[in-house]
């Protein structure tokens, strides 16, 4: 699946959070390949400068700021 293919299961709220975050996680599979990154180290990364683990994601909010963050990092790269 593309990356706008998981973006909206992510963003479909009639899936459980632990399903949307799965989502989520494959976003960052393709961000981290697009930046040239191990998944490890942009989830290492993410929460050192940003405070947000996106390997728990516990509520909306956070699902929510995942996504952002990791939008942000792939329109840098374009």
């Amino acid at each position: 699946m593309s990356f706008n293919s998981h973006k909206r299961k992510i963003l479909d709220i009639s899936l459980p959070l632990s399903h949307r975050g799965l989502h989520l996680r494959s976003c960052l599979n393709h961000v981290a390949n697009q930046i040239e990154m191990s998944r490890s180290e942009l989830i290492l990364k993410i929460r050192n400068e940003i405070g947000v683990d996106l390997n728990q994601i516990t509520d909306e909010i956070t699902l929510l700021l995942g996504l952002e963050i990791l939008e942000s990092l792939r329109r840098k790269t374009k």
